[in-house]
């Protein structure tokens, strides 16, 4: 099925400000990931700590370490697992500083990233909703400043 919908601006004047109307969406944003804060740090440190504990268990079994904190191990079922130091005090600076960072995690790709996992990758992470916002749409607004911020700005904390 094809629909046509013309294309319209029922806006007239100096009211329709496209700055004015991205600083709203951007402040829409911030109260998005605000609202699911607590779980954003509860789901970065259940995952710091099962990062911790798999390296840890795997200390026998490393096969590539570098000075840039890329660590390497082979498990027993012969795949290979992976700790990234940056990527893990990523996770530290965020958790320690959350309140502070706010406002920048939308623009750090690599915040973005170990927080998106974070939350993916929890198996105890609530997907409920947090009063107004829907978790469905947190899970687009970081994917959609992920991408904008690694392919446009590659922008950091």
């Amino acid at each position: 099925m094809t629909i046509s919908i013309p294309f319209c601006n029922k806006q007239k004047g100096s009211d329709f400000d496209l700055d004015k109307e991205r600083l709203k969406g951007e402040e829409y944003c911030q109260e998005v990931i605000k609202a699911f804060s607590k779980r954003i740090i509860a789901s970065l440190e259940r995952r710091m700590k099962a990062c911790q504990d798999l390296l840890v268990r795997h200390l026998d079994d490393i096969e590539y370490s570098d000075e840039n904190g890329h660590i390497v191990y082979r498990r027993k079922d012969g795949t290979c697992g992976n700790f990234n130091v940056a990527s893990f005090q990523k996770m530290q600076l965020i958790v320690a500083n959350f309140c502070h960072l706010s406002d920048a995690i939308l623009k750090d790709s690599m915040a973005l990233d170990q927080i998106l996992k974070a939350l993916l990758n929890d198996t105890e992470q609530d997907h409920s909703d947090a009063g107004k916002f829907k978790y469905s749409e947190l899970i687009s607004i970081l994917l959609e400043s992920f991408y904008y911020t690694a392919y446009t700005k590659g922008g950091n904390l």
